[in-house]
């Protein structure tokens, strides 16, 4: 997807697999939709990996535009290899029995600082939602640029949006995204619980 004017790279991938529900009682079948996704699933984490900062909040901006998305691929694809392995302290804040949280050790980047997904627990459903998501930056970032990317990224929505004292705000009506806040080393998008969606096995 290209999207015009503004610096972000063009994506070979697809976005569908984000809203996808894989099947789980398969036994030893495969599920065909899942594997038909593979490559846009690889080429998704190669982009996390290796995009700008800008591109990777307009590229979860972007996925959270229309539908709920699954965040257990956002913080899949940004582990380093053998995360599971690595022992860290988390901060008070985080309930460890629900929320997700990716410690610097834990990032197969050099420019985050963390990730935190808040997530409420719906044991009746069996499933979590995220209530927002936070990423913390060690490169200042720049709120002009991003406030002309993410109004083209957001083309098609309703939205108001406000920059003042250093904290760009975008509130945005009917979208998975109610609302962003942006500074210059830290990102927040809450979820819209209404577009909130039930995915098993995430």
């Amino acid at each position: 997807m290209w999207i015009k004017n503004i610096t972000i790279m063009e994506l070979n991938f697809n976005l569908d697999f984000l809203y996808y529900q894989k099947l789980i009682y398969l036994g030893n079948g495969k599920d065909e939709q899942l594997e038909a996704y593979r490559e846009d699933i690889a080429n998704f984490k190669t982009y996390l990996k290796t995009a700008s900062l800008n591109n990777v909040i307009n590229v979860i901006a972007l996925a959270y535009k229309n539908k709920y998305a699954q965040e257990g691929y956002i913080l899949r694809k940004l582990l380093v290899r053998g995360s599971s392995q690595i022992e860290v302290d988390y901060p008070e804040y985080v309930n460890e029995d629900s929320d997700l949280y990716l410690h610097p050790q834990h990032i197969d980047r050099e420019d985050i600082n963390y990730i935190y997904f808040k997530r409420l627990d719906d044991p009746e459903n069996n499933t979590y939602y995220l209530e927002y998501l936070e990423m913390s930056v060690k490169t200042k970032l720049n709120l002009i640029v991003l406030k002309e990317q993410l109004e083209q990224v957001l083309d098609g929505k309703t939205y108001q949006v406000t920059n003042n004292e250093g904290v760009l705000s975008f509130t945005v009506e009917d979208s998975a995204i109610k609302s962003i806040e942006i500074t210059e080393n830290k990102f927040t998008m809450v979820t819209n619980p209404d577009k909130w969606e039930r995915y098993l096995g995430v």
